[in-house]
């Protein structure tokens, strides 16, 4: 029971840490304007965090390589945690979390999106519109081959099943180089 406590607890800690340095990067990624103001929280919160990095390892076009090393560093030291003794299972853990959380993350982030699309008067709150920045450019392929039927958009469901087929595949993936290293 004490390891369940303990497990739910880094999982919870490192996951909320990782969504929003990755919300930041995806932010970043898609040029989402500052102005808005949960940008602008978010940016503030992260700084003290990011900002010393940022001045060391520089951007790669838009993307933000100090967040990626912070998540890869985070994802890490979250499998480390997990499994308290050190074997190279670590690195491909360290993958598997990383690539679960990410993978919720943008499930979260399109059920959101898609919730949003039912309340037009809502779309002018900041939350709506940095997911609406960061899930347009992801559907947009799929609204170009699956054109709304109605009202209904069955884009995002599209995203969602290739997004959960693609967290299946790496994942089974990744677990079995986990087995195949104990």
């Amino acid at each position: 029971m004490v390891m369940q406590l303990y497990a739910t607890l880094l999982n919870f800690f490192f996951g909320l840490l990782i969504w929003f340095i990755a919300l930041r990067m995806w932010l970043q990624l898609v040029r989402a304007p500052f102005n808005n103001a949960f940008v602008q929280s978010l940016y503030r919160m992260l700084s003290p965090m990011l900002g010393p990095l940022e001045r060391v390892i520089p951007k790669f076009r838009n993307l933000n390589l100090a967040c990626l090393a912070v998540i890869m560093l985070l994802g890490l030291v979250w499998a480390q945690l997990l499994l308290l003794t050190w074997s190279w299972s670590v690195l491909p853990l360290a993958a598997l979390l990383l690539l679960t959380a990410l993978y919720y993350q943008w499930m979260a982030l399109l059920i959101i999106y898609a919730l949003a699309s039912f309340l037009e008067p809502r779309r002018d709150n900041p939350m709506f519109q940095v997911v609406g920045y960061l899930v347009v450019p992801f559907v947009r392929p799929f609204k170009k081959l699956i054109p709304p039927v109605g009202p209904l958009d069955l884009s995002i469901a599209f995203a969602m099943l290739s997004l959960s087929l693609a967290h299946i595949v790496l994942q089974a993936g990744l677990q079995a180089v986990i087995e195949s290293m104990v």
